[in-house]
């Protein structure tokens, strides 16, 4: 007999598109840190002790470069966040995605990106720096003052095999 085993797996999709032709100039992806309190709250989920929402609400970059770490809740310097724009859960795999455009996100050089869930007393709002920080991402993203980003996490629950 196969015993099942499962892990989770965070992906994360940078498409950088030019604004004036919205032609897609560059497509990076990037395997994330679940943090403590993000699997914490996903084990609440399961035995039914869920004083705190799962549903993510908010994508977030920064400018951090330290390396994320199992400790992380926020991100280290948040630059700017946006509401999701979509969510979806084909088969085993959340997807999760938010776009910026080029007056939401200073022209610069990002460093981090972060996915927010709700939840009671540490709900998620557009200021930064709150929520449950679900995923933390070290990443390499230059945006210009002529492109545009668009930010897909997903959470795949990955059986091993």
């Amino acid at each position: 007999m196969k015993k099942e085993k499962g892990q989770l797996v965070g992906i994360w999709e940078a498409i950088i598109k030019n604004k004036k032709t919205n032609k897609i100039e560059r497509v990076t992806e990037y395997k994330n840190l679940l943090p403590t309190i993000g699997r914490h709250v996903v084990a609440m989920q399961f035995a039914g002790t869920n004083t705190e929402e799962l549903e993510v609400k908010y994508i977030a970059i920064g400018t951090g470069s330290t390396a994320p770490a199992n400790a992380d809740v926020k991100l280290e310097y948040e630059v700017a966040r946006k509401a999701v724009g979509s969510g979806s859960a084909p088969g085993v795999e959340a997807s999760i995605a938010a776009f910026f455009s080029t007056t939401d996100i200073p022209d610069k050089t990002y460093l981090e990106f972060g996915a927010f869930a709700d939840g009671g007393i540490t709900a998620s709002s557009a200021s930064a720096d709150v929520g449950i920080l679900v995923s933390h991402v070290a990443a390499l993203e230059t945006v210009s003052s002529e492109q545009t980003l668009t930010l897909t996490f997903r959470l795949s629950v990955n059986d091993g095999g």
